[in-house]
């Protein structure tokens, strides 16, 4: 029986000429020594135990770890479906998962305007305990998360004292003030990059610096030194090249995208509204999980869109839900984010008229201006070094011309001769496709829940 050898450890009588090498070979990774009678006769039986045991061990110990790899990282079948419903503000997504969970209760629903403010919530809840204690007695997570994010007045329970609901205003204040965006970003600034914060905070005040970095707001300190000045603004240039801001949003996305995938591995059927659809999936690739997943895509007209958005500001005024106010230009610009103009071969979902979209556009951005010239004769904003409403409305006329340019462009309407453009999705992948302007609520659920 052949005896391998291994590599470079031939084995000679001392004083005797070494044997000539025998030639090796390649199995798999393993490296194969041909048999050679000269090594067999002048190596020690012992000798040759010794190796046959150490590569027997070696082979043992490859294989063992192989099958705990392999246990570690088995693919996990979920039974519950996630269908991830995508589409720009205003789209009609909301009015699908609604009638959706109206009849099929046994769905959830996930998505960044529902868990980020519950996140949100939930790092007061940790960061700030006492202030946090106090608000919830008055009101819901959820509402706590809106306050914080987007300065909702909080629906408060009912029946519940002057006292309690006086002391959760409060501590709401206190806590708006502790978790603005400023203070926030500042914080990750010196949790991140203590050095350059330092630095900085030589010539500037805490809240200064994230004025200083996310609203380009600089305000030094009076009586600083040439020298101080100039180390802070090196340093203010290089904390900009670094993405602070979005750490905690990454940070929120994971724990919301991980979530979904658990609730599908409990056997829970989710409709998701990611806050990065291509982000989500790549998570469950890392993740190994493969449940049942479809794509669809609420698509609403370009020039509806306007109009849709002014009607539903009506209403959220009315009613009181202000976190149902958008601002009328968003909707037309995320339009922009999931179409494009479509190339021969791409599947075209509808066609886009310029003159539809120059009108749609106009009336957006009159609707936004009027918005905005409003909330300019309103108190200032907090902190005090944001932009004031004079300057927001003064920054917004300006920028007509070139908004307008950036949305017609996107849209392929850059040439002034060009009248009419097909467009198709930008995503790469969509398995339904629900047009709100024609199909209602209901038929678009009908669809998810004929899904098998």
């Amino acid at each position: 029986m052949p005896i391998p050898e291994i590599e470079g450890q031939g084995i000679t009588r001392p004083g005797s000429t070494p044997s000539r090498q025998s030639k090796t070979g390649k199995m798999g990774d393993q490296q194969i020594v041909r048999y050679n009678p000269r090594i067999i006769q002048q190596a020690p039986v012992k000798k040759i135990a010794t190796i046959f045991q150490a590569i027997i061990s070696h082979q043992l110990r490859r294989s063992l770890e192989a099958e705990k790899y392999a246990l570690q990282h088995l693919r996990q079948y979920s039974e519950g479906k996630i269908f991830v419903l995508l589409g720009n503000s205003t789209a009609g997504k909301s009015s699908i998962i609604r009638q959706l969970r109206k009849e099929a209760p046994e769905w959830e629903e996930s998505g960044m305007d529902i868990d980020f403010p519950l996140q949100d919530a939930e790092t007061a809840r940790a960061e700030f305990p006492e202030l946090y204690a106090k608000i919830i007695l008055a009101t819901e997570p959820v509402d706590i998360g809106r306050a914080i994010r987007i300065g909702l007045e909080p629906h408060w329970k009912p029946d519940i004292s002057e006292e309690t609901l006086r002391d959760a205003k409060e501590a709401l204040g206190e806590l708006k003030t502790m978790m603005d965006p400023a203070s926030r970003d500042a914080n990750l600034v010196r949790n991140q990059t203590p050095e350059l914060y330092s630095r900085m905070a030589q010539a500037m005040e805490h809240q200064d610096i994230a004025c200083a970095l996310f609203a380009n707001r600089v305000r030094w300190k009076p009586d600083i030194t040439k020298e101080v000045l100039k180390d802070a603004q090196e340093a203010l240039k290089a904390a900009k090249k670094e993405k602070y801001d979005i750490k905690r949003e990454e940070e929120y996305t994971r724990k919301m995208d991980e979530a979904v995938i658990e609730q599908s591995r409990e056997g829970t059927s989710v409709i998701f509204d990611p806050y990065d659809e291509e982000a989500f999936l790549a998570r469950m690739v890392e993740k190994n999980n493969y449940a049942p997943l479809k794509i669809g895509l609420a698509y609403c007209p370009f020039h509806i869109l306007g109009e849709r958005v002014r009607q539903r500001n009506i209403k959220a005024l009315a009613s009181g839900h202000k976190e149902e106010y958008r601002m009328a230009l968003d909707p037309l610009e995320g339009f922009c984010d999931f179409y494009k103009p479509a190339e021969p071969g791409d599947t075209v979902i509808d066609t886009l008229h310029r003159e539809e979209i120059e009108s749609a556009f106009e009336d957006a951005f009159k609707q936004q201006a009027e918005f905005l010239l409003e909330k300019a004769s309103e108190h200032p904003p907090h902190p005090p070094l944001l932009p004031s409403g004079d300057e927001r409305y003064s920054s917004f006329m300006q920028d007509h011309d070139k908004t307008k340019k950036e949305i017609m462009t996107k849209l392929g309407f850059s040439e002034a001769s060009v009248t009419e453009v097909n467009i198709t999705t930008s995503r790469k992948t969509i398995d339904y496709l629900f047009n709100t302007h024609v199909m209602k609520p209901h038929e678009s659920s009908a669809i998810i829940r004929a899904w098998k």
